[in-house]
């Protein structure tokens, strides 16, 4: 294992010094928060996207930027397997932007709202004299959150999508996995889960590390993208990005084998969902070949 990336050390020492509040259900480490309100848990998750770190509004569309902010917030939802009801949006504009520059930013971000019923019910707006910079919470619903802790040795690695596109742009124009997630949780149990953003390394290492199992991934069923396997003659350098690049907006999930099984008959789900591997009592992330050989793979990704 190699060392924590910054965000998760952050994460760490904020959870430490964090206030105890009895409601809290999930608190600082997950992907979302989870209290325990009289009708039931409100699950919680707030991103913060810059530009010149997340996007380029010199180079990509202001809609696509405005939508990408509220998609890797309702991915994080999706991740603890809950259903989104709500956003408030923080914007801070440069004094640059025009009325109709904020007004194609909101556009991209609305209609993203719009699809998957959400409701924007507030939030605030500064200018300032630097890039711009985007806030989502977004609110949800769940009956049991999914979580990082809870993956056995023996447990499927099952992933949605494929890896490895997003310096190609896919970061901008991904599907939040909500109606995948809504429907394995209406109907299965999901021991572990979390969403692709840091890396699928270092997000896979997430559910190791809290669940204190390991993982092994199979290279011939590993899904690299398209777009990915195309933009390098090398397969092999294809794999790397793919398991290196980050904001993926994927689904990692453990999954009991039995419970695969019954999911593997629901058609839909079947068609979403892939097994690429399996969690272990050995720790450490492992590739393993055809031949049945294995390679330790270095945890290694996007730090923000």
């Amino acid at each position: 294992m190699t060392s924590k990336p910054f965000e998760f050390e952050f994460h760490e020492w904020l959870e430490k010094s964090a206030l105890p509040a009895t409601e809290l259900v999930v608190g600082i480490g997950d992907d979302a928060a989870v209290w325990d309100w009289p009708s039931g848990l409100l699950v919680v998750t707030a991103d913060t996207l810059c530009d010149g770190v997340h996007f380029r509004t010199e180079l990509q569309p202001l809609e696509a930027i405005g939508r990408k902010a509220l998609a890797v917030s309702l991915s994080d939802i999706a991740a603890m397997g809950a259903r989104p009801v709500a956003a408030l949006v923080s914007l801070v504009l440069p004094n640059s932007f025009s009325l109709h520059e904020a007004a194609r930013l909101t556009t991209g971000l609305k209609e993203l709202a719009d699809q998957y019923k959400v409701s924007l019910i507030g939030g605030d707006t500064n200018r300032w004299p630097q890039g711009l910079v985007i806030g989502t919470t977004v609110f949800g619903r769940c009956q049991n959150p999914w979580r990082l802790s809870g993956a056995k040795a023996g447990d499927l690695l099952i992933t949605t999508g494929s890896f490895g596109g997003s310096i190609h742009g896919h970061h901008l124009d991904f599907t939040p996995r909500c109606e995948i997630a809504n429907r394995l949780a209406e109907k299965f149990i999901i021991n572990a889960a979390t969403d692709v953003s840091d890396s699928f390394l270092i997000d896979l290492q997430a559910i190791c590390e809290a669940s204190n199992v390991g993982a092994v991934v199979g290279r011939k069923n590993f899904p690299i993208s398209e777009v990915c396997l195309s933009s390098y003659s090398d397969q092999r350098v294809a794999l790397d990005h793919a398991l290196t690049d980050g904001e993926d907006f994927e689904l990692l999930l453990a999954i009991a084998p039995d419970v695969w099984n019954a999911i593997y008959q629901d058609e839909f789900l079947r068609g979403a969902l892939q097994r690429i591997g399996e969690f272990t009592s050995e720790p450490g992330i492992f590739l393993s070949d055809d031949d049945g050989s294995r390679s330790e793979l270095k945890v290694a990704g996007y730090e923000h």
